[in-house]
């Protein structure tokens, strides 16, 4: 799971929580992986597309990300 911030921020806490999530509930069959890589989104978004299309690398975004696209904010 990348995500694109410091570790220690809101959204490296919201990853850990849905990592401990998906492992006690045996919801994928490898364990998952944080990997923060911070500068923001560019730099993360950009892993995540260039990673192999296997379904194994994810990005963990905010929903006001998608809010500002929308808006034209971005």
């Amino acid at each position: 799971m990348i995500v694109p911030f410091k570790a220690g921020g809101t959204s490296d806490q919201t990853a850990r929580v849905f990592q401990a999530a998906m492992k006690e509930n045996n919801l994928l069959s490898q364990p998952v992986t944080i990997v923060n890589v911070g500068g923001h989104y560019s730099i993360g978004s950009r892993q995540v597309m260039e990673a192999n299309p296997d379904g194994h690398t994810f990005l963990l975004i905010h929903i006001a990300l998608m809010g500002g696209e929308g808006s034209g904010a971005l």
